[in-house]
């Protein structure tokens, strides 16, 4: 056998992967600071990318050991409001804009992994927030001073931009079980290459809008499961697994997070709906009418502690997003005084502003303590002002 056949014998038993297949199928993966996944974290700067190609690695230097994702370093945000139109998905879609877009130009750099549960995504509307990020006016404001000057060139943003939406992930759950599905196989999609173009970008930011979505319907199999459980007394070995995973979906969608937070080392910032009125707004008589003839946001799932769901103990931030009152024409005003007033009513409706007061949750600090209660701390919040670009704080 000549030393040609011989080799090419051995070629024929090797096998070619890439190295994200390779960590994929590790059944011990562990995430370091030579991983092509590293922390990105919203407030503080991130490790960035080290390209493997580049031939900088120093491969005698002993590897750091690995930093986890702790409990005390975890971002971890709930966005939420007692009514609707509030700016949360406004809010969202900004936080989204600054991870996607480069960091020479105020972003992160990252990716944005976007759950569409209520199925109300709009490419559009964040392509506006980005184009609104990126005028020069708004860097201004931010005073960010890693930014490089920009070109005011309208082509070179809207490259930019769209550049950007380029590694924004949206995925439109139909169900809890789809959600429960989708993030099974989300590490899969992300190590890639041939399901998107962002391979070479770190998870930033997993969005879930929203988290509540999807009560109702779990509710009603519940009550499903409950009535045929009640009515088929010889069936009831069928039907409590049923019931059962009913009852746990959202445990079980909060484990998932948990798990890719800790794996991909990114933020998570879900929005919810509150069934608790905020204490510092007052609404009027009219105004709780109104309210009546929406859907009923979901109540606290949590029966030791009615006043805290689940979601709620998972974030570590919570902010509630209260819009500021205008008041409404009073009873006696005709309606020629209203019509000459509606001008100027339409401007202070337009030029309200949204308070997100901030809430910290304390759980995590006192675990240690003989199971001592839950605390949370009222600190103090920001507003900002919803416009036909984006958000202005």
């Amino acid at each position: 056998m000549s030393a040609e056949q011989y080799g090419a014998r051995l070629l024929e038993d090797v096998q070619e992967e890439c190295l994200e297949q390779v960590r994929l199928e590790s059944p011990s993966f562990v995430t370091t600071a030579q991983s092509p996944i590293t922390r990105v974290d919203l407030v503080g700067e991130g490790e960035g990318y080290e390209d493997v190609t580049s031939g900088r690695n120093d491969y005698n230097r002993r590897p750091p050991p690995h930093r986890g994702l702790s409990s005390s370093t975890a971002t971890t945000v709930e966005i939420t409001s007692g009514k609707s139109c509030r700016g949360k998905t406004t809010l969202l879609y900004y936080l989204s804009a600054l991870t996607a877009l480069p960091k020479t130009h105020g972003g992160r750099g990252s990716v944005v992994v976007y759950i569409d549960s209520d199925g109300a995504f709009s490419s559009t509307r964040l392509h506006r927030v980005m184009r609104h990020c990126l005028s020069p006016s708004t860097l201004h404001a931010r005073e960010d001073t890693s930014v490089r000057p920009l070109d005011s060139d309208d082509e070179s943003l809207e490259s930019l931009a769209r550049e950007a939406l380029n590694h924004v992930l949206v995925f439109r759950p139909q169900s809890s079980s789809h959600l429960l599905s989708i993030l099974d196989s989300l590490p899969t999609v992300l190590l890639d290459r041939t399901k998107h173009s962002s391979i070479h970008r770190t998870l930033g930011l997993l969005v879930v809008d929203s988290a509540t979505s999807f009560y109702w319907q779990d509710r009603l199999d519940r009550d499903m499961a409950r009535l045929i459980q009640s009515k088929s007394p010889g069936s009831t070995l069928d039907v409590v697994p049923e019931t059962r995973e009913t009852f746990s979906r959202t445990t079980r969608i909060i484990q998932r997070l948990k798990s890719l937070q800790e794996r991909f080392e990114c933020a998570v910032i879900f929005s919810t709906n509150s069934s608790s009125s905020s204490s510092s707004s007052k609404a009027s008589a009219t105004a709780q009418v109104q309210s009546n003839l929406q859907p009923p946001p979901p109540p606290n799932e949590n029966n030791n502690t009615p006043s805290r769901s689940p979601w709620t103990n998972y974030a570590r931030l919570t902010l509630h997003l209260e819009k500021t009152l205008v008041p409404q024409f009073a009873p006696h005003m005709s309606m020629d005084e209203c019509l000459r007033d509606a001008e100027k009513r339409f401007e202070a409706v337009k030029d309200s502003k949204i308070t997100a007061t901030v809430t910290t949750n304390k759980r995590h600090h006192h675990l240690d303590r003989g199971g001592e209660e839950q605390r949370r701390r009222q600190d103090l919040g920001f507003a900002f002002k919803v416009n036909d670009g984006g958000i202005e704080f």
